[in-house]
């Protein structure tokens, strides 16, 4: 009951609010906590899974280049804890019944602002 209406919430809030404006809020709030003095590091997102990711700083940076088919990303030091810990056995696919698309809206940070 908890997880279903937690990821309801999840879903209707951006809605409520609005993506970019929430987004800001999250960078308003965490910018008031010095990430220097913390160990660890937490995903945070507004889709179905709501905040996740959480590890410690030290198997999130520094990021590393990963090659994906044809292109580079960078991604946290210590990526595959970081894929099992968010998705399980995320090198095998789920059966197709477990299948589903992902809804998110993502943003690109410009520092020049």
């Amino acid at each position: 009951m908890k997880k279903g209406l937690l990821k309801s919430i999840n879903r209707i809030i951006p809605r409520i609010i609005g993506a970019k404006r929430l987004v800001k809020m999250r960078e308003k709030n965490a910018s008031q906590f010095d990430y220097d003095n913390f160990e660890y590091v937490v995903r945070m997102r507004y889709c179905s899974k709501g905040f996740t990711g959480i590890m410690k700083k030290e198997d999130y940076e520094p990021p590393v280049l990963v090659k994906f088919e044809d292109s580079e990303f960078y991604a946290p030091k210590n990526y595959d804890l970081w894929l099992k810990n968010f998705y399980g056995d995320y090198m095998k696919m789920p059966p197709k019944e477990k299948q589903v698309a992902h809804e998110c809206d993502c943003y690109w940070r410009n520092n020049e602002n």
